[in-house]
C-alpha cells in the first residue's frame, strides 16, 4: 500500500513489515521500516483496515493465525456480486455474460 511517497509491505504468513520511501529509493532496496516505527505503525493500522473492509474480519482473523481465507468468505456477495457463474465469461463492463 501507497501512501504519499512511501509504500508498506506486509507478508501475513510471517508478520515481516518492510517500508520504502519510493520516490528516493525506486528500487525498494533498503527497508526503513525499523528506523521509521510510528510511520509503519499508522499505515499498517490503514492497510488491515482496508483489507478487513474487503474481505471481512473473520478472513482477516485467519490471515493473522497464518490461515489461508476460506474460499468465498469475503464480504463480496453481500454487496451485490456481479461476477459471472463459474464457467460463464463476463463482459468487460461486467453486468452481462460475454458473447461466445
Amino acid at each position: 500500500m501507497r501512501q504519499g511517497d512511501f509504500k508498506i509491505l506486509y507478508y501475513w504468513d510471517t508478520k515481516q513489515v518492510q517500508l520504502f520511501d519510493v520516490a528516493k529509493d525506486r528500487t525498494e532496496s533498503k527497508d526503513l521500516s525499523a528506523e521509521q516505527p510510528d510511520r509503519v505503525a499508522a499505515m499498517l493500522a490503514v492497510l488491515k483496515e482496508h483489507v478487513r473492509a474487503g474481505i471481512g474480519e473473520q478472513q482477516v482473523a485467519a490471515l493473522e493465525r497464518g490461515e489461508k481465507p476460506t474460499e468465498g468468505g469475503g464480504k463480496r456477495g453481500q454487496r451485490g456480486d456481479t461476477k459471472a457463474p463459474r464457467g460463464e465469461a463476463q463482459s468487460p463492463r461486467g453486468d452481462q455474460p460475454a458473447p461466445r
